[in-house]
């Protein structure tokens, strides 16, 4: 099948080997998608590992001054972090406008401690614009600062495990150089990103009520199908699938046209 400019939705798959650019110790990608699957189907009030949030009807939407090079450095770091891999673009470009700073940290500072827990409103996820960071963890009988996990670097991004859940941060992170960091609270991030799930999942389960196929789901049956789709856009003449290939995805066009072919001849049109 060929696409012309559509998109389509589709289940996401999780993978526990990618990378995390993070690496905060306890991060499980499989585990912190059933938290936010279970937050998201209690629609406008949420609980996430336990904590649970009421939507506000104002919140204060902080903003710095950002370039095009750091808005697409903060926008690709949170691509790279589980709990915002499924936003929309426009979305994420809300969120990266969110983040304040850049703070400035000289060398030996320490920007966040292991053990210590974040406010609602005090700095809780920092992606480095320049300068280097290296994280610590404290083993029992090992002496402080800890052992060195890993150094963050331009574009990385540390202290995630914040923004999901109240709980004390699980390593020390302390400037190896002159640095500066960008930043967000959990306050911003809670209502960018919850209110970010529950329109894309309004929107959804709209559009699935449209579906002939899915004509018998319920609602509640409907909604967790909207939970579990993102979007994914095709070029003009590019294969969606291919025949031979094992299927493990459902595809659905939301907009444009696709052409299924068997040998280069033409045999199914597909619309919206």
């Amino acid at each position: 099948e060929v696409a012309e400019g559509l998109r389509r939705w589709s289940a996401p798959r999780i993978d526990s080997d990618v990378e995390d650019d993070s690496g905060e110790e306890g991060f499980d990608p499989v585990t912190m998608a059933h938290h936010l699957a279970l937050a998201r189907r209690r629609g406008r009030r949420w609980c996430v590992c336990g904590e649970q949030w009421e939507d506000a009807q104002e919140w204060l939407h902080h903003q710095s001054a950002k370039g095009p090079q750091q808005t697409e450095r903060i926008h690709t770091a949170c691509r790279k972090l589980f709990m915002f891999t499924l936003m929309p673009t426009e979305d994420l470009n809300i969120l990266a406008n969110a983040f304040r700073g850049p703070l400035r940290v000289r060398s030996g500072d320490v920007v966040m401690r292991q053990g210590q827990y974040v406010p609602m409103d005090e700095p809780a996820l920092y992606i480095v614009e320049s300068g280097s960071l290296m994280g610590f963890k404290i083993f029992p009988g090992s002496p402080y600062p800890g052992t060195h996990l890993r150094t963050f670097g331009v574009g990385h991004a540390f202290g995630e495990l914040s923004i999901l859940h109240d709980a004390p941060r699980p390593m020390t992170v302390m400037a190896q150089t002159d640095s500066l960091l960008w930043w967000i609270d959990r306050e911003s991030a809670d209502h960018v990103v919850k209110e970010s799930f529950s329109i894309m999942r309004d929107r959804r389960e709209a559009f699935l009520q449209k579906v002939t196929i899915l004509a018998t789901l319920t609602l509640d049956e409907r909604i967790i199908v909207a939970e579990s789709m993102y979007t994914r856009t095709y070029e003009k003449n590019e294969a969606i699938i291919r025949k031979g290939d094992q299927g493990d995805e459902f595809f659905i066009l939301e907009e444009g046209y696709a052409t299924a072919s068997i040998d280069g001849n033409p045999v199914k049109e597909y619309g919206p």
